[in-house]
């Protein structure tokens, strides 16, 4: 097995992915009982598929992606067919495979992406992504009472991100870089002290991230 995912809605629909090398793509929906083997040709000549990702929204759209080492996949079918897609990947900050570190809360809001986001307030907290791709751009927000992050990529410093406005504003690109390598990456968000003057304070936002293919 080389790649597993299990659904947002687990509890109810007791349903999960896994990825079999040289095999292929094998879903279970009775909690792990029984497999059976998901997808047509194209994602079947794939079979070293890395990464799985159910939809946030995934009992009401029936959405998973999944990404080999060259090309990632969008079924919206519950993984019975499956299209390459060429579009930004969207992980909302509700995601399992976003890791915060330190304090984070979650706060909710019909202008935000998916309806929330993830903010802190303290020096050192992290959040990080792996993802497969050329691309991230990081989603959040602008605020009179937001600070400064430090980004980094693959460990390298890119940069500090100041999401300081005195113009609220939402689903605002706060980081972007496209011209990556194809393959694995990682982006990491630091929270500082530092902040604008101008600001009220140092909070820091996570609305989403989005991957380039």
């Amino acid at each position: 097995i080389i790649a597993i995912a299990i659904s947002p809605n687990y509890k109810n629909d007791e349903t999960l992915i896994i990825s079999v090398k040289g095999k292929g793509l094998f879903k279970t929906d009775d909690g792990g009982l029984t497999f059976v083997e998901i997808g047509d040709e194209l994602i079947n000549n794939n079979h070293d598929i890395r990464l799985i990702e159910f939809s946030p929204l995934y009992s009401s759209d029936n959405t998973i992606y999944a990404a080999s080492n060259e090309e990632i996949f969008q079924s919206t079918d519950g993984g019975n067919t499956w299209k390459l897609i060429s579009r930004p990947v969207r992980y909302e900050d509700m995601r399992e495979v976003i890791h915060y570190e330190g304090k984070w809360q979650r706060e909710k809001g019909s202008n935000y992406s998916a309806t929330s986001v993830t903010q802190s307030k303290v020096a050192h907290s992290i959040a990080s992504l792996s993802f497969i791709g050329t691309g991230v751009s990081w989603i959040g927000t602008e605020g009179s009472d937001q600070g400064i992050a430090k980004v980094y990529i693959d460990g390298n410093y890119m940069g500090d991100v100041d999401q300081f406005n005195d113009t609220p504003g939402s689903m605002v690109t706060s980081f972007s870089v496209t011209d990556l390598d194809y393959g694995w990456h990682t982006i990491m968000i630091e929270v500082t002290n530092a902040k604008n003057p101008a600001s009220t304070g140092h909070r820091i936002t996570i609305d989403a991230f989005d991957i380039e293919p």
